[in-house]
C-alpha cells in the first residue's frame, strides 16, 4: 500500500540472549535494532514482495512472530516523494504535485499530466489535467500548441483565439493576444493571420504582400487588395485622387479636351486651345491649331486666308 510509514514496534527477545529488540518497518523490508545499541543495524529482512496490503509473517532469531499492516495512500495522495507535493519523511502520504495526479488507492506513485498539461494538487483523474496557455485539446490528452496567428491565454480545453483582422503573429504556442502585431500602413490581413506576408495591400494602394504599400497616382485606381498594380484610366477620362479604390472617380475630360490612358488632366484637342484641365475654344477664322494640348492657335500667312473656325489644318488657309 502507498503509506510506507516505518512502524516501530518494540519486542522482547526470548531465549539464551534476553534483549530488547526494535522494528523500523519501510519499503525495504523490516529493520531490526537492537536496543541496546540503537546506532548498529542488526538484521534486514526483505519483503518477499510488493504488495503492500500486509507484511509477511516474518521468523525472527529469538523473537515471536510479527505481523504488520499498513494504510494505503487514497487517490490523490502517495507516498513517493519525488512525485508527491512536498517531501514524506518516513512514507507518509501526501497529495499529488501540481501535474500530476493519482487515480486509485494505494502504493502507485502520482503520475504525470500528459505533455503541456497540469493540474491542480491533489488531482484524482487523468481528467484534471487541463491544457496550459498556448495549448489546446481535450481535458485528459496530450496537448497540442496554437499555431501562429492564433493564441491562448487560459489553462483548459478552449480553442486558440485567432489573431484580429489586420494583425499577424508568426509564433506558435502563443499565450497572450499582445503576440499578435499590427499589419505594415495602408494593408490588411484575414482573421488568423500567420504570416507578415498574409498582411497585403488595400484596396486604392499597390506594392509586395507584406511590404510597404504606395497609393495608386492620381489617374489610376485599384478596386481589389493585393499586389496587383493599379489600373490606369480609361482614354478620354481622367482623375485627380490619389489612392483610388473605384474606376467611377475617372471622370469624363471636358468638350473638346482630350486625354490618352491614366492621365490626372485633360488638354484640348486639336482646333481648340485652353489651359490643361480648363476650357478650351475653337480656333477662329483665320487661325488653325494641328496638335492638342494648351498651345495657342496659329495665323494664316500674309496673302493667306480662312473663315473656317476650329481649323486643324494650316490647309484651311487659301491664298488671297
Amino acid at each position: 500500500c502507498g503509506n510506507r510509514t516505518r512502524k516501530r514496534k518494540n519486542h522482547h527477545s526470548h531465549g539464551a540472549s534476553e534483549g530488547s529488540w526494535s522494528i523500523i518497518v519501510d519499503v525495504d523490508g523490516f529493520h531490526v535494532f537492537d536496543n541496546a545499541d540503537a546506532s548498529q543495524q542488526a538484521h534486514v529482512f526483505a519483503f518477499r514482495d510488493r504488495s503492500w496490503s500486509s507484511f509477511d509473517r516474518l521468523e525472527l532469531a529469538s523473537a515471536t512472530a510479527i505481523r504488520q499492516n499498513c494504510t494505503m495512500c487514497p487517490a490523490g495522495e502517495s507516498a513517493y516523494s519525488a512525485y508527491a507535493s512536498q517531501q514524506t519523511p518516513w512514507g507518509a502520504c501526501a497529495v499529488c504535485a501540481e501535474g500530476t495526479y493519482k487515480a486509485v488507492d494505494g502504493s502507485a506513485p502520482c503520475s504525470a499530466c500528459p505533455a503541456q498539461a497540469s493540474s491542480g494538487q491533489g488531482s484524482v483523474s487523468m481528467y484534471n489535467c487541463t491544457c496550459m496557455k498556448g495549448y489546446t485539446g481535450s481535458d485528459g490528452v496530450a496537448c497540442t500548441a496554437c499555431t501562429a496567428g492564433t493564441y491562448k491565454n487560459e489553462n483548459g480545453s478552449a480553442a486558440c483565439t485567432l489573431c484580429s483582422r489586420g494583425k499577424y503573429s508568426t509564433a506558435a504556442a502563443a499565450t497572450a493576444e499582445a503576440t499578435c502585431s499590427d499589419c505594415p500602413a495602408h494593408t490588411c490581413s484575414v482573421l488568423g493571420s500567420g504570416l507578415l506576408t498574409q498582411c497585403i495591400c488595400n484596396v486604392g494602394y499597390t506594392g509586395p504582400d507584406g511590404g510597404t504599400c504606395v497609393a495608386c497616382v492620381a489617374g489610376k485606381f485599384k478596386t481589389s487588395n493585393g499586389s496587383a498594380p493599379c489600373t490606369e484610366c480609361s482614354p478620354g477620362k481622367f482623375s485627380t485622387g490619389t489612392g483610388v479604390a473605384s474606376e467611377t472617380t475617372c471622370a469624363d475630360c471636358p468638350a473638346n479636351a482630350y486625354s490618352g490612358p491614366g492621365s490626372a488632366v485633360c488638354t484640348c484637342i486639336k482646333g481648340y486651345t485652353g489651359p490643361d484641365g480648363g476650357v478650351c475654344t475653337a480656333c477662329i477664322s483665320g487661325t488653325y491649331k494641328d496638335v492638342n494640348g494648351s498651345a495657342a492657335c496659329s495665323n494664316c500667312d500674309k496673302s493667306k486666308y480662312s473663315t473656317a473656325t476650329a481649323a486643324i489644318s494650316e490647309l484651311t488657309c487659301v491664298d488671297c
